[in-house]
């Protein structure tokens, strides 16, 4: 092309094509052109043996070759911006993170910091093609590395390659800021790109270099997809959760080449095995992920780490973990439990949580018209009037238990109050089956209606009359049956259902399980329900039984059946069978355990590195759970040497109810975070406890994630800034392009067209088949 064209094609693209002929030619181009038109009517009246397609090609051929001549004689000529040699600078920035030792090149025999080196050795007869040695021919070359930090190195023979992490947006502006003041011709950048954040904060940064006129022209290294690997994502898994939970831990995996293969996943406790997990890829490029559950025994910090086993032929193995740090509480969780009348469950309920020292469930049941029972109280004033009717003593609870209980029992701000406790308060509700319950008792169109997982039907298919005669069967016998329960799908991998950690005794143990009955005729669930255990009647209808949603902050559960307690007391169930009690403990802890306590810690980011600043926010409700703005917050930062730190934190107007604060992490490891409010919204001795958090300081451990080649990424920073994507080998095309600047120190060529060789060849090949064309007609 560049031969045809007389420059390379980028010329064209940079430069700019002008006509240079002086006006006496614009006349001769008139003449010349009266001239073809006469010729062309000559083919207006052709021998009869020439017909009329071939006449009009012969025109049309004529018609070119002529306009090739006149494009000549209008002198083309091409205008570039060509930067002067030695006087122009190039930043050349060069990838030192730990990435770059990935043996992923020349078929796993070279990493791609050896090809780095290669490209920029002294000696250019040892690496074919070098960049370096093609830039210094040109440009005064300035280098600068990159990583976690940013900084200029005299030569490339001084990277180490051990960088915790590829900061590219850093390395631009860091770059444009200390070469901006030069003839700059640009920016060549050689890197993988890879790393989970590498392009972190580039948007506002390519749109700075796009505006100074810095063009960037990446050079990728490594492998853009890896034939063989196993990587672990981003764990999803809670901050904290209650000792004795089942730990649930959403964990993605991306598999390539192992398709028809099984991989083992494991999750550690501080090193021990808690679960382990296997999972089958059907195809070779795959993205997955399991749910694994896992026992929480000890409290305090605890890392829990995410392993899967190496597959044979692996490029990197070091993406196959994952560790997350979870706070172990050892707390008790309050917990509200009413029912309407006395009934078994109640009884029940409480046997499986007695021994528990992470759940009090506080009872009150309704024995007469305003006449009420109650058990596992704190105090004599704790529940004395009956069910809460203020938000301050409702929302002492993380959770709520409605059994049979009419909707008219409550007034409407006490239906409110539930509804609140789940959305704004961010608790949790659980309603049970009975004759009082769901339409049953009245609870279609009121604020409960709202929260449940489950439609209410419009009809209970009894026949009471509204003053609670009947004339035949109640409603409660009308619709009684009789269900085998089993787990769903979804309900198989959740930490409530899931009885056994092994799937097939899992399914075996509810096998096993007495029927349970229900009297509750429901919809369908809602669009964001999820339904964990299903009812098989005896005609093998399949129904709900028990379902959860997130509603606002908190969470909601309905469990359909009367007779639960069946599972401790029934005649096929052994009397040490822990079925009904496991059961219990671990629906109470989901529920209520993740409620927000009034006041409340975090940190950001949860894993920074020695040196980094750290920043802590707190949370701060009154007892209503509305924001506070007027409390003192401080916070005590504990170093792993048990050196105590004090940090302020102040509200700063940003967020109602939101204290924020730094601190500076100057040693690696476990870090504790203490905060206290105190002030008019926390005067209560009750209300003072203090809210903790953790965190681990290290290094990064994201360099070996996402650690193919990130060619995306690169190709939008040389597209958003005006530079291009240049191979490896391409150092001739890089220097073309740097040399076609419009910034720096440059001259401007001009370079004639009219004697490109594809011009000539254009005019010539008209020519010569419009004669051979005539020649074939008889035509002279």
């Amino acid at each position: 092309m560049e031969w045809l064209l007389g420059s390379p094609p980028v010329a064209f693209a940079e430069g700019e094509v002008t006509l240079a002929a002086p006006w006496v030619v614009y006349g001769a181009a008139v003449a010349l052109t009266a001239v073809s038109v006469w010729l062309l009517l000559g083919y207006r009246v052709p021998p009869r043996r020439l017909s009329s397609a071939r006449r009009l090609l012969l025109a049309a051929l004529r018609t070119a070759a002529f306009a090739v001549l006149l494009l000549c004689l209008f002198q083309p000529t091409l205008v570039l911006s060509l930067v002067v040699p030695q006087e122009n600078f190039v930043g050349v920035l060069l990838d030192d993170s730990a990435s770059m030792r990935i043996r992923d090149e020349a078929g796993g025999e070279a990493s791609r910091a050896e090809l780095l080196l290669a490209a920029f050795a002294e000696d250019p007869a040892g690496a074919a093609d070098a960049l370096g040695p093609a830039l210094r021919e040109t440009f005064v070359v300035r280098y600068l590395r990159f990583a976690d930090s940013a900084g200029p190195v005299a030569t490339p023979a001084e990277l180490r390659f051990a960088g915790e992490r590829t900061d590219l947006a850093a390395a631009l502006s860091g770059a444009a800021d200390r070469l901006g003041s030069q003839p700059l011709a640009g920016l060549v950048l050689l890197t993988d790109g890879a790393g989970e954040d590498a392009g972190e904060g580039l948007d506002e940064v390519l749109l700075d270099l796009r505006a100074r006129g810095i063009r960037v022209f990446p050079v990728p290294l490594g492998s853009p997809r890896f034939d063989v690997d196993l990587e672990v994502g981003a764990l999803d898994a809670p901050d904290r959760v209650l000792r004795g939970s089942l730990l649930e831990v959403r964990i993605p995996i991306r598999a390539r080449g192992l398709g028809g293969q099984v991989a083992r996943v494991e999750v550690l406790d501080e090193g021990r095995i808690a679960s382990v997990e296997t999972v089958r890829f059907d195809q070779d490029d795959v993205e997955t992920a399991i749910t694994v559950l896992a026992p929480t025994e000890e409290a305090g910090p605890r890392r829990f780490r995410v392993r899967v086993a190496p597959a044979p032929g692996e490029t990197v193995t070091r993406n196959n973990e994952r560790t997350a740090l979870l706070h172990v509480e050892e707390r008790v969780v309050p917990i509200l439990y009413f029912e309407g009348q006395p009934r078994w469950e109640f009884k029940y309920v409480r046997r499986a949580v007695h021994g528990d020292g992470q759940l009090r469930v506080a009872g009150l049941v309704r024995t007469a018209e305003g006449k009420f029972y109650r058990v596992e109280v704190t105090d004599e004033q704790e529940l004395a009037g009956g069910f809460p009717d203020t938000r301050e003593e409702l929302f002492r609870y993380a959770g709520v238990i409605l059994g049979s209980v009419e909707a008219s029992f409550f007034t409407q701000d006490q239906l409110n109050m539930l509804r609140d406790l789940v959305s704004r308060r961010g608790g949790g509700l659980l309603t049970l089956g009975s004759g009082k319950s769901y339409h049953a008792g009245g609870y279609r169109g009121t604020p409960i209606a709202e929260i449940l997982p489950l439609a209410l039907t419009g009809a209970d298919g009894g026949t009471e009359a509204p003053d609670g005669s009947s004339s035949g069967p109640s409603v409660a016998e009308r619709n009684f049956r009789q269900l085998a329960i089993a787990p769903t799908r979804a309900g198989r991998t959740h930490p409530v259902v899931r009885l056994d950690q092994d799937p097939l005794v899992n399914q075996d143990r509810y096998r096993t399980l007495p029927l349970l009955s229900s009297v509750n005729l429901t919809a369908a669930p809602k669009p964001g329900a999820v339904t964990l255990l299903e009812g098989v009647g005896a005609d093998g209808t399949r129904e709900p039984v028990f379902l959860t949603q997130r509603f606002g902050r908190g969470r909601a559960a309905s469990l359909t059946v009367q007779d639960l307690w069946l599972w401790q007391m029934g005649a096929e169930v052994a009397v040490d069978d822990p079925t009904h009690e496991q059961f219990w403990r671990r629906l109470l802890r989901w529920l209520a355990a993740e409620a927000p306590r009034r006041l409340e810690v975090a940190v950001d980011p949860s894993r920074p590195s020695p040196g980094e600043a750290v920043t802590i926010r707190a949370r701060v409700e009154d007892a209503s759970f509305l924001a506070v703005n007027d409390v003192v917050v401080e916070a005590a930062v504990t170093r792993p040497d048990g050196v105590v730190e004090a940090v302020p934190l102040l509200w700063g107007g940003q967020a109602d109810g939101e204290y924020v604060g730094s601190v500076v992490v100057e040693t690696a490891g476990i870090h504790a975070i203490e905060a206290r409010a105190g002030g008019a919204g926390f005067a209560d001795r009750s209300e003072r406890e203090p809210a903790s958090a953790f965190f681990e300081a290290g290094p990064p451990d994201d360099e070996y994630f996402n650690a193919e080649s990130n060619r995306e990424l690169l190709e939008r920073i040389a597209r958003e800034t005006g530079g291009a994507l240049i191979a490896r080998e391409e150092a001739d095309n890089l220097v073309e392009r740097l040399s076609l600047s419009r910034s720096g120190a440059t001259v401007i060529e001009r370079r004639e067209l009219w004697n490109a060789p594809l011009l000539f060849l254009l005019l010539f090949g008209f020519l010569g088949v419009e004669w051979a064309l005539r020649a074939m007609g008889g035509l002279p």
